[in-house]
């Protein structure tokens, strides 16, 4: 089991949250800098993409997450035969 927690080092250099389905990332919130915010805004993944996560046994777990029109669409493990329970 793991959580909501995925990080990736394909798209855009910052701490973006982003949500299957949606095509922009979140809005950071009223505290973040504007600077932050309107590059939040404009910010979208490459075409693929990996990301990462720990699993509560403490084994890393590898995904793959495809866009179609810069929206993330995909996700798949990249070793379907390892993960965690």
């Amino acid at each position: 089991m793991m959580d909501d927690n995925w990080q990736g080092q394909d798209g855009p250099c910052r701490l973006f949250e982003w949500v299957q389905g949606e095509r922009y990332s979140r809005d950071p919130g009223p505290r973040a800098r504007p600077e932050y915010r309107e590059e939040a805004a404009l910010a979208t993944l490459p075409e693929v993409f990996g990301i990462y996560n720990e699993c509560q046994a403490g084994h890393w777990v590898e995904a793959e997450g495809k866009c179609v029109n810069q929206t993330w669409t995909e996700t798949r493990l990249r070793r379907e035969d390892e993960y965690c329970e």
